[in-house]
Parts: structure tokens; C-alpha cells; sequence
């Protein structure tokens, strides 16, 4: 009795076991997909989007695609968030930066509070200062640029006034 109990603990501890390294890959904040990024720059990158996340309870997300798979690329950006489980809250808040090599074509999307943090004027700023160094493959300071920039919307918004009015 006391081998059959031990038997099914341990499968049970392995079966627990081997769900979390695929749930931890999939939550990440930072998906290099393409490969632009050194894994220095990667492991910077992912602390600095992690600490935001947490600071305000809102997930900022980076997604580098090789391709679209033939998806427009809001679609791509909305099915990556939805699927891979983002979002703080029931409202899912949070924002979503998606660039795909290919197609040479980027798309970031705002979710649940980050429809108000981020407003029209805002998202224009950001893409101001995001993407003229995505046209000279400086991807670091790209991704870069749009993590502080989120920081400073979030701070923003949580004073009440929206960045970029």
C-alpha cells in the first residue's frame, strides 16, 4: 500500500512538474522569434519589460516574428496576446508590440486599461520614437525605447493624465 501511494505521488510531482517549463515559456514578456537580439540584450530586455509588468500590473509584451504566417498584423498581434495568456485582470490589460522580419511590418496593440493609458496621440508618439530605429536595425534600443516609453505612459495614466493629450 505504502509503495502504490509513493508510486502515484511521484508521477503526480512529474506530471506537475513538466506543465510548468512550458507555461513559463509561454508567459514570457519577450519573444525573440527572429533572432535580433543577443541573449544579453535579451535577458536586459525581458527584466526591464518584467519590472514594468509588475510595477502597474499590466503586461508589456515584445513579439520578433520571421513572418505573419499570412496574418495582417493586428490579427497576428491579437491572436499572439489572447493565445499565450497576457493580461492582468479580467480585462486582460496590458499592450503588445509585434514586428515580423518578412513582411517588414510592425503593430502594437493596447488592451483593456491600456486603451486608456495609451490614447491615439500617445500610441503616434511612441511609434515616433520606436520605429525609425526599427528601419536601421537597431532593434535593441527599439524595443528598448518602447519599454521606457510605456513606463512613462503607465506613470502617467496612473496620475490620471494620460500621456500624449
Amino acid at each position: 500500500m505504502k509503495k502504490r501511494f509513493l508510486i502515484i505521488l511521484f508521477t503526480l510531482i512529474i506530471s506537475v512538474a513538466s506543465v510548468f517549463p512550458a507555461y513559463a515559456a509561454s508567459s514570457s514578456r519577450l519573444v525573440d522569434n527572429a533572432g535580433l537580439l543577443s541573449s544579453y540584450e535579451k535577458q536586459s530586455l525581458e527584466a526591464q519589460l518584467d519590472k514594468i509588468s509588475e510595477k502597474y500590473s499590466f503586461d508589456v509584451v515584445i513579439v520578433t516574428a520571421n513572418t505573419l504566417g499570412g496574418k495582417s498584423a493586428e490579427d497576428y498581434a491579437v491572436d499572439y496576446y489572447v493565445d499565450n495568456g497576457y493580461g492582468f485582470s479580467d480585462s486582460k490589460d496590458g499592450i503588445i508590440f509585434i514586428f515580423a522580419m518578412r513582411e517588414r511590418e510592425w503593430f502594437m496593440m493596447p488592451f483593456g486599461y491600456g486603451n486608456t493609458a495609451f490614447t491615439d496621440n500617445g500610441l503616434m508618439s511612441i511609434e515616433d520614437r520606436v520605429i525609425p530605429y526599427l528601419s536601421d536595425a537597431d532593434y535593441e534600443y527599439a524595443f528598448g525605447n518602447f519599454a521606457t516609453l510605456c513606463d512613462r505612459f503607465l506613470a502617467q495614466a496612473q496620475k490620471g493624465e494620460p500621456y500624449g493629450e
